[in-house]
């Protein structure tokens, strides 16, 4: 197997004597490319990097990491005093990493010590053991030919950075390849550290100043133009996805490209998203963890064996907002093997476990959670949740129509409790905005990688939709009547809109309608009257109405009577000018014997003449060339002289329409809505559209 990516820590490594390695490896199996006798802590990397590693050796390797920290340390002296090991056993005086090393060498021959190792590991694995990576996508793939002069370049610029901002002078990279993918192991010195300590030896207090060395792992595939970064501060996330852009490409820009994972699909098929994977080895999954943000400041934390049939007792309306955590816990095959458990946090950072990295990757692909090709679904309105929302975001909701949204009053201002950084738009709205004084506010970051700042009364300017304003805009919209009616959480009375002979009672979904929300709209809605709910969000409710899915949060009347009709199955009872095709400008509804232009009734156009029957031929040519003569002869076989029947015939509906358009105010934009051809045909210059 090959080493996890966020095990490939130089610094971790130099943490551990050599002779302790020597000892450590006389165990688990020597790295067969590793020299014989002497080595160093780099040709140690350099070997556990590039061989294919023993089950034992990456166990080992993982102990490390687990229990190499203050809060491993403090697991193991927790589990010897519960089983009361003599603290002995293990020795004093080394550090974290020296004394995981020898926690795992003891427990191989020590039964007392293997329990410890297992209670320690069982606390840790329970609590924050994943290992964390931030992931980028690039804005294009970049080849890497000159890896030396690469690594070079990104020392010096590491080096500026630390110190430009205090973090040291000592910076030193190691670079190799793998494939297409390229990985810098960057040492470098951070913030000064003064604590009181007593030294080795001493018996009395003192200061000890020095630097610590951290050790960051960058990775780049060339092939899908994705940067990885796994850093011991959260702050250095963003410094490298800047550096490395520069020094690959030049453009510090280059990683602010589309997100590179995404809750949307559990937000929409909950628990099915997750078993439809069809990988062998994982035979269960379930969310035991989640973080929803629903509006601008309403944040929800749930924590339980299963998160979706918490949501569904709880009745929580899932869809009125964002999942921006989600904790997953896999089943997989294998006796005594624990279950995995996967942390994703949108829009950038997926942390597990190092030794199921790939596996935890590949299911994340396969459910569509960890995108290859990046991007996310547009908002829409159920989505974004009650409370203010930035103009950009209305923006992208309403289209064009905001601005009538505005000016009308139907979104008024407000101010935003939680607001994108400026120089971070791909971390999503990760600033807490609090006041500190009259036009003055700070953002605290809610992502380590994201920099706190100061906002300006601009920053936290939003809107807030007007919910009362909003009914009355609707009605206005789309012609309807009638006294607006107390309605579920969510639905807005728009009112009695007219077609033909029937009419319906139009309900708006601003929000999921409850459950119980069918029979009470079909209540307010009298019995001459058909309830119709209009919903702007891709799913659909559960409220047994006729449901109309908007393609747009407010298309024009025309597109909602159209859709009305479909969804209520009433095209033989209304004329066809309500449901004829968009694209369609002469409209022939031979039931009714009715001719409509542009909308506009041609009224003089009557089902017994002529002119409506010659209308009728050229519309069901739907744009192709007729003769004269035979157009003649359809409308009456019998004429005298066909051709000159179809000249009158032709002039007699031109003028009709020219006529009906010009009564209402319209002009028709061709010249002549049937125009002849050089060998004496016509044809209609208008899409058609004709009921059977």
């Amino acid at each position: 197997m090959k080493l996890p990516f966020v095990h490939l820590d130089l610094a971790v490594i130099e943490e551990i004597p050599i002779p302790l390695w020597r000892k450590l490896l006389a165990v688990v199996g020597v790295p067969h490319s590793l020299p014989a006798g002497h080595f160093s802590h780099a040709a140690l990397l350099a070997a556990l990097q590039g061989d294919t590693l023993s089950g034992q050796l990456l166990e080992a390797l993982e102990a490390i990491h687990l229990f190499g920290s203050e809060e491993g340390r403090e697991a193991v002296a927790e589990a010897m005093a519960d089983q009361r090991v003599d603290t002995s056993s293990l020795p004093t005086g080394v550090g974290e990493r020296e004394l995981a090393v020898h926690l795992y060498l003891a427990k191989q021959h020590d039964v007392a010590l293997a329990d410890v190792f297992a209670r320690a590991r069982l606390r840790l694995q329970q609590g924050s053991d994943a290992r964390g990576y931030y992931e980028f996508a690039g804005r294009r793939t970049v080849r890497v030919s000159n890896l030396k002069q690469l690594a070079q370049r990104l020392e010096v610029v590491v080096l500026e950075h630390c110190r430009a901002h205090d973090l040291g002078d000592h910076v030193e990279v190691h670079a190799f390849r793998d494939d297409e993918m390229v990985v810098f192991h960057v040492l470098h010195t951070y913030r000064q550290r003064r604590p009181l300590a007593v030294a080795a030896g001493q018996r009395t207090r003192s200061v000890l100043s020095f630097r610590p060395v951290h050790g960051d792992v960058v990775r780049y595939d060339s092939r899908l133009g994705r940067l990885r970064v796994a850093a011991r501060a959260p702050s250095m996330v963003r410094v490298y996805r800047r550096i490395v852009g520069e020094v690959l490409d030049g453009d510090g820009t280059l990683f602010s490209g589309e997100p590179v994972c995404t809750l949307k699909p559990l937000q929409r098929r909950r628990q099915a998203v997750l078993e439809d994977h069809r990988l062998p080895g994982i035979h269960k999954v379930r969310l035991t963890e989640c973080t929803w943000r629903r509006g601008d400041r309403r944040v929800v934390e749930l924590r339980t064996p299963d998160c979706f049939s918490e949501i569904d007792e709880l009745g929580l309306p899932l869809q009125e907002g964002e999942l921006v955590s989600a904790k997953l816990k896999l089943w997989v095959a294998g006796s005594g093997t624990r279950p995995i458990t996967a942390t994703i946090k949108v829009p950038f950072q997926i942390k597990t476990r190092p030794a199921h990295q790939e596996l935890v990757n590949e299911y994340l692909e396969r459910i569509g959670v960890r995108s290859l090709e990046g991007g996310e679904d547009s908002d829409d309105l159920w989505s974004l949740g009650p409370g203010p929302h930035s103009e950009t975001t209305w923006r992208r909701v309403f289209g064009r129509d905001m601005d009538c949204l505005v000016a009308s009053g139907t979104l008024r201002p407000a101010q935003l409790g939680s607001v994108p950084h400026p120089d971070f738009p791909w971390a999503g709205a990760t600033l807490l905005a609090d006041s500190v004084g009259p036009h003055d506010f700070y953002g605290v970051s809610q992502e380590p990688a994201v920099p706190s700042r100061s906002l300006s009364p601009t920053d936290v300017d939003g809107l807030e939709l007007d919910l009362g304003a909003f009914g009355r805009f609707l009605r206005a919209r789309y012609g309807a009547s009638g006294p607006p009616a107390a309605t579920p959480r969510g639905v807005v009375d728009v009112g009695v809109v007219e077609v033909g002979a029937l009419r319906f009672r139009l309900f708006y979904a601003v929000s999921a309608p409850p459950i119980d929300a069918g029979s009470r709209l079909a209540e307010l809605a009298l019995h001459e009257d058909q309830a119709v709910l209009l919903l702007p969000a891709r799913g659909l409710g559960t409220t047994r109405l006729p449901e109309v899915p908007l393609t747009r949060a407010l298309p024009d009347r025309a597109s909602i009577l159209r859709a009305i009709i479909a969804a209520t199955r009433t095209q033989q009872q209304v004329p066809a000018v309500f449901y004829a095709p968009s694209r369609a400008r002469l409209v022939v509804d031979r039931q009714l014997g009715a001719i409509w232009v542009d909308g506009v009734p041609i009224t003089s156009l009557r089902c017994d003449t002529y002119a409506f029957a010659f209308v009728v031929a050229v519309a069901e040519a739907q744009g192709a060339a007729l003769p004269r003569y035979d157009l003649g002869i359809r409308l009456a076989p019998s004429a005298g002289d066909p051709d000159g029947l179809a000249r009158k015939q032709k002039l007699s509906a031109k003028h009709a329409i020219i006529d009906a358009l010009a009564d209402a105010g319209r002009q028709l934009d061709v010249g002549d809505p049937f125009p002849s051809g050089p060998a004496k045909h016509y044809r209609c210059a208008l899409q058609p559209f004709v009921t059977p």
